[in-house]
């Protein structure tokens, strides 16, 4: 998924909701017949194809979650550095630490509220940092942070409709269409272009699909079933930052200022104190065991 940031600059022909729709629209292109195909063996087709009305509503709000999400990010990186994008876009286990306990699951521990206070202060320097370089560089942490929000409600919505049964791929096969579709819906009245690019862009944005899209985005939100929400976005956080930053430092001489590597030490670790108190990890076989209508939610751990 580092990967995502460095696909992106090399696709930047394409506007940045054109890149997300497509990125979107290519993983669209393999799950949705990879659902149809595998979760057919399991029952008929018409039995699969009654997803229940609130699961479908639910599936529909975590696609345009998931478009606002891509939208905003991918729009950061045309006006801020990789490094502080990509920092500020993973802040997503911080902001589901301030969510209510019976939407996390959890409660608060106190070690986990100084790793929070130590990931906004981190994010508050690079902000800070960048806009005193230039304006519209405060504007792109802005837009990640966004992006990082709509992340949230991406991951709890998922979460919540895999551990009432929908299976994963079935999830996929709704969410991805949504979003791309509604990427589209907004990029046709800005007057972005959907075709005419060259074929290196086509290249990247093949690549984007493919990989940090299909394989990465698809792999965490099967993670979902296992892990709580804070754990999984954690996984990210600890990665693809610091992979997407060296990459921007070999591939495109983008290096960090003091300030945004300062700032971006304090968001890992205030990320890895909240992970560190993380209760613990639903049982193996037990990520499906509740069944849709049950009204009480498993606690994890």
């Amino acid at each position: 998924m580092a990967s995502a940031s460095l696909l992106v600059r090399a696709a930047a022909e394409s506007p940045p909701l054109v890149i997300g729709a497509y990125r979107l629209a290519i993983a669209s292109l393999v799950v949705v017949p990879a659902a149809l195909v595998l979760e057919h063996r399991r029952s008929p087709l018409w039995a699969r194809a009654r997803v229940p009305v609130l699961q479908a509503r639910a599936a529909i709000i975590s696609g345009l979650f998931l478009a606002l999400h891509l939208g905003a990010w991918i729009t950061s990186l045309s006006y801020t550095s990789i490094a502080s994008s990509t920092v500020l876009v993973t802040t997503t286990p911080v902001m589901l630490t301030l969510l209510p306990a019976r939407w996390r699951g959890d409660p608060l521990a106190p070690l986990a509220v100084v790793g929070v206070l130590a990931a906004f202060a981190g994010g508050a320097m690079i902000a800070l940092g960048d806009a005193g370089i230039d304006p519209g560089m405060a504007f792109g942490d802005a837009l990640a942070l966004l992006g990082a929000a709509a992340m949230v409600g991406h991951r709890i919505t998922g979460r919540q409709l895999m551990r009432d049964g929908l299976p994963p791929l079935t999830f996929l096969a709704i969410i991805y269409p949504v979003a791309a579709l509604s990427l589209v819906a907004v990029a046709l009245p800005l007057g972005q272009p959907l075709a005419g690019f060259s074929a290196e862009t086509y290249t990247a944005l093949i690549a984007l699909g493919l990989g940090p899209q299909l394989i990465g985005h698809s792999a965490l939100n099967w993670a979902l079933t296992r892990l709580s929400a804070v754990s999984v976005a954690t996984a990210v956080t600890g990665g693809e930052p610091v992979g997407a930053t060296l990459l921007g430092i070999l591939f495109l001489r983008e290096i960090p200022t003091i300030t945004q590597t300062l700032g971006g030490v304090l968001v890992l670790g205030g990320t890895y104190l909240v992970l560190r108190e993380e209760p613990g990890w639903s049982v193996p076989g037990e990520a499906t065991a509740r069944r849709p209508g049950d009204s009480n939610w498993r606690r994890e751990g």
